[in-house]
């Protein structure tokens, strides 16, 4: 990052200051690069962060002084100087908020993060969690579990699948439910006991579910499936289809006669059930959990499913490391180095879905590394969520464009938009952009709350861009800036461009994953040998360092931040026998952020169909095949031809202009 200029009244003296990232504690060389000028030095750690600061002056000679940094606002103290003056063209090669146009040089820092086990941070070696905080919150029955009680819980979890589902390192047990408060508990179980987690969207058809177990089962034994009740009948007719046995499957909770549902087979068992089934068996795991030296770089936490650029969706190899690292690097751009580690008194609401990458990792895991109070809402009901935002006044909230949509516009958010200015500090969203004009409309709406963007990939294990939650004002359409740890290029035509210039955004970070499950070809088009991944995002950065994502060189539609691969809705349609080719694409949609639209050419056979009941069928067979989020609601349109390049490739961005133009066309005749 090219940090903020500060004028400073010191005339022409200019400080260079170089800050320990992430309290160091030991001497590491650093180099701090300017237009004319290359210093090079030891990092120091005292009390708060330090760094040492250089004059760039020659003709007043080359003292050596000690300043503060604050890395949220790039603002530097010291006794030696009023204020500093921090060169725009100042550049920290080697460490935090590192942007160059060139390659980056080896991080030293990504060495000295804990190469550990994800789960420990239940034994507190990342930050010590205060005696009787409050990790989990169940707001619909008022149930909390304690720091003490989650690890409590976990330790006999983990004992309970080793004896039930004779859970063993690396083996893999699927998450497929919506938010629960046991949810977190499962995932450090898994862990505890050395396997590998795998979250399944609920609303999966069968046929969806089917496909992750496919590819899942052909690289690791899958030792079992949790499910919530709602989903017994399809998780059952899943397991079946892959000659899983049914004892594999286990209950997330009993709500059987709560929600009016059928009472399940005795074949299938509660989460708590099974536990206390076991809980006077003899232990089998060690009392600690440690991994070999580097063994945390390789070892796999999650295998979250991605379509990564283009395809249908695939397997992202998300190391435990990569888990850690991104923890570390979002708590330090959200929270800030000067927050208290004992936040007894923040709360966040855990709204986002903990099978997608960005509820699992910085909705969850930051949250409780950050020692929140985290208030898990298994569904997204609008008014719902209302209550709980004024009841429970979250510090932090993580949203995605959809909801922010809905508190800016929606008739409830209206009735209730004192009380929501006054609950809430903080909003960041993440998973698809905002556009300036709603982040102005929200702005205007709640002026107390600091509103930033976010950009990340399940290729990225997340976060790797963050709007500082210093900045009261962020340029609305900016998705913020590097986040610690993190170098980046912009990309046009295999070669690194500068400021203001559009490319591919290419990005390098500690929590970068391993790979794609099982598919080489795909691996080696996105994760690069030199440690970047190809994002598939155009962009660029301004001489302030702020990044805006324009537009995706990739094919995916994001509907409400979810992933659609047109290649899979083509695939499925070309099977009507109505259809000779297809092309689908994501039309712009004020609340979703894109929703599809086929292209349809018709064969001879659908030519002798009316072409609204065709329109019509196609949709349905969309709709009874796949989740909610991949129907077609943004309809179907029957044309002559699809248009190709030489080589037969779809040219969707060509349709993209034409449904613009027309858009164009249509608000111009109003």
């Amino acid at each position: 990052m090219y940090f903020k200029k500060i004028y400073s009244k010191l005339g022409n003296k200019s400080a260079v200051v170089f800050a320990e990232p992430l309290g160091w504690r030991q001497c590491e060389p650093f180099t701090v690069v300017t237009n004319h000028t290359a210093f090079k030095g030891n990092s120091r750690r005292d009390d708060g962060l330090q760094g040492t600061s250089r004059t760039l002056d020659g003709s007043l000679g080359r003292s050596t002084h000690h300043a503060v940094f604050d890395p949220l606002t790039g603002i530097f103290t010291s006794p030696h100087f009023s204020t500093l003056h921090i060169p725009t063209d100042l550049r920290i090669d080697q460490f935090l908020f590192s942007y160059s146009p060139q390659e980056a040089s080896q991080s030293h820092l990504s060495s000295s993060l804990p190469d550990q086990h994800a789960s420990t941070i239940l034994a507190g070696h990342f930050r010590p969690a205060p005696e009787g905080q409050v990790w989990l919150i169940d707001p619909d029955s008022g149930k909390k579990y304690r720091f003490e009680d989650c690890k409590r819980k976990t330790e006999a979890l983990a004992e309970a699948l080793r004896y039930h589902l004779d859970l063993q390192p690396d083996h893999v047990l699927v998450i497929y439910a919506p938010n629960h408060i046991d949810y977190p508990l499962i995932i450090w179980a898994c862990f505890r006991a050395g396997g590998i987690v795998s979250c399944a969207n609920p609303s999966y058809t069968q046929s969806e579910l089917t496909y992750q177990l496919e590819t899942l089962s052909k690289h690791f034994k899958i030792a079992g499936l949790v499910c919530h009740p709602q989903n017994l009948e399809v998780a059952k007719r899943a397991l079946i289809s892959i000659n899983l046995a049914l004892t594999k499957l286990i209950l997330i909770s009993d709500l059987c006669v709560s929600e009016n549902l059928t009472s399940p087979s005795n074949q299938v068992i509660t989460l708590d059930k099974m536990t206390e089934r076991y809980q006077n068996q003899p232990p089998t795991l060690p009392p600690s959990q440690k991994l070999r030296p580097g063994e945390g770089k390789k070892k796999i936490a999650f295998l979250s499913f991605s379509s990564g650029t283009t395809g249908p969706p695939k397997a992202v190899c998300i190391p435990h490391y990569s888990v850690i690292a991104n923890i570390i690097q979002a708590g330090h751009i959200i929270q800030g180095p000067k927050q208290s580690e004992t936040n007894l008194s923040q709360t966040t609401l855990a709204v986002l879905p903990f099978y997608h990458i960005f509820g699992l990792v910085v909705v969850l895991h930051l949250g409780v590394y950050q020692n929140f109070a985290n208030v898990v809402i298994s569904k997204f009901v609008f008014e719902n969520f209302l209550d709980c935002l004024i009841r429970y006044k979250p510090s932090v909230l993580h949203l995605v464009p959809p909801m922010v949509v809905l508190l800016t516009k929606h008739s409830a958010a209206n009735l209730k938009k004192r009380e929501i200015n006054q609950a809430v500090e903080r909003i960041f969203s993440g998973a698809a952009p905002l556009t300036n004009e709603l982040v102005s409309a929200f702005r205007k709406k709640y002026p107390n709350i600091r509103l930033g963007q976010g950009y990340g990939m399940t290729e990225t294990a997340t976060m790797v861009i963050h709007a500082p939650p210093s900045q009261q004002v962020s340029p609305g359409a900016s998705a913020g800036v590097l986040c610690p740890m993190v170098n980046l290029k912009i990309m046009s035509q295999g070669k690194p461009v500068g400021y203001g210039q559009l490319g591919e955004i290419w990005i390098k970070s500690p929590s970068n994953a391993l790979s794609y499950l099982g598919n080489p070809i795909a691996t080696s088009e996105t994760f690069l040998p030199d440690g970047y991944v190809r994002t598939g995002d155009e962009g660029y950065i301004d001489q302030q360092g702020w990044i805006y994502v324009v537009e995706r060189i990739k094919e995916l539609i994001k509907v409400k931040g979810f992933q659609v691969a047109p290649a899979e809705l083509e695939g499925h349609l070309l099977g009507h026998p109505s259809i000779a080719d297809v092309c689908v694409i994501g039309m712009p949609d004020e609340y979703a952020g894109e929703i599809p639209r086929a292209f349809v050419v018709r064969s001879d056979e659908g030519y002798k169909q009316d072409p609204a009941q065709l329109a019509q069928e196609i949709k349905e067979l969309v709709s009874k095949h796949m989740i909610r989020y991949k129907w077609l609601d943004g309809g179907v349109e029957f044309v002559a031809s699809i248009p190709k390049n030489s080589s037969g490739k779809l040219l969707r961005r060509q349709l993209r202009e034409e449904i613009k133009n027309k858009q164009i066309k249509a608000k111009a005749r109003l």
